[in-house]
């Protein structure tokens, strides 16, 4: 009799966290479908910026130096690259996965779990790039001036101040030669993940997007139609 409870005590507790998270993906497919900004138009003239995936984790590329803003302050290039990358691929997420995990391989899933749960601890992960090319993981989006200048505020919110309004480099951690991560302010949930950050900066600039995007499928549903 007390193998049988606890057996259906455990029966009873798969079935609660099975009916979240077909729920979760449910309210994920439905608000992911269901666009904002419905009569965003791009303007003949603007600024470029491209919107990236890795197949999981969405980020904004925008230009170094544009007439919205010059960028190099806040992210200098690195050195002996200066004048090369003119771009910079920004992403947002929590940090002990983020800093962790250069590729699939270095991917653990207790920290993503946990980083699930709710996390104060984010980073923002700034790489220099050249020019991206327009392909299936990399959508340009033409913004006009003020639409642009939105999109910057929403980046500039991410990252923690110094207080004298520059971001605070996280020093000697990176993923490569080009790239640095910065302490960033925030809390990452289930709810608000890496992809709900570039959905929100989207539609804080006006574009079309999803109501909801914790996974980045929504945010390129609506930018490529």
């Amino acid at each position: 009799m007390f193998n049988s409870g606890r057996g259906s005590f455990w029966l009873r507790v798969l079935g609660g966290v099975a009916g979240l998270l077909t729920s979760y993906f449910v309210a994920a497919l439905v608000l992911g479908l269901v666009p904002v900004n419905r009569g965003f138009a791009e303007p003949a003239n603007g600024i470029e910026i491209f919107v990236f995936t890795n197949g999981v984790h969405a980020g904004l590329a925008v230009p170094l130096a544009s007439a919205g803003a010059n960028l190099a302050e806040m992210f200098p290039p690195p050195p002996g690259n200066e004048g090369r990358e003119i771009f910079v691929m920004v992403g947002w997420g929590d940090r002990r996965v983020y800093t962790a995990t250069q590729t699939w391989s270095d991917l653990s899933l207790p920290s993503v779990a946990l980083a699930l749960l709710g996390s104060n601890d984010t980073v923002v992960h700034v790489e220099h790039t050249a020019r991206p090319r327009a392909s299936a993981e990399f959508v340009p989006v033409r913004l006009g001036l003020e639409a642009y200048r939105r999109l910057l505020v929403h980046v500039r919110a991410s990252l923690l101040d110094n207080g004298g309004g520059q971001p605070v480099l996280l020093p000697g951690v990176s993923h490569g030669r080009r790239d640095a991560f910065y302490l960033g302010t925030g809390r990452y949930t289930v709810i608000y993940t890496c992809n709900e950050w570039v959905r929100a900066g989207l539609a804080a600039a006006g574009v079309k997007t999803a109501a909801w995007a914790p996974l980045d499928w929504a945010i390129f549903h609506h930018l490529r139609r």
